[in-house]
């Protein structure tokens, strides 16, 4: 189920996997998606061109006009894992225009 806030629509899920690396440091999967801006078609050098970028947990794909790549990504934190996501597309050239995530992935206050 996607939530969507002021100027941010956020619907992400995350897996609460924590596999070890290292002395007892653990990361998180998190699992979200990016909708890119603009008129992006699918092609091979597209795919390309984010997988050299660090998108490789990534997968991406296009509907109705839309581009999206849905993340699989392991970092300490969720706004860890989304900023690096959004760096490494950017860094193929391309722009974001909103995160998704489902509800459930969000941390709720105690």
């Amino acid at each position: 189920m996607a939530k969507t806030y002021v100027g941010l629509s956020i619907s992400a899920r995350t897996k609460c996997r924590r596999p070890q690396i290292g002395k007892g440091h653990t990361l998180t999967k998190y699992e979200f998606t990016l909708i890119l801006r603009g008129q992006v078609e699918l092609t091979e050098k597209v795919a390309d061109d984010l997988f050299e970028a660090g998108c490789n947990d990534g997968t991406p794909g296009s509907c109705n006009g839309v581009f999206s790549i849905d993340f699989h990504r392991e970092a300490n934190s969720l706004e860890e894992a989304i900023r690096s996501a959004i760096a490494n597309v950017k860094s193929a050239g391309y722009e974001v225009e909103r995160v998704e995530i489902e509800a459930e992935a969000v941390p709720q206050p105690a």
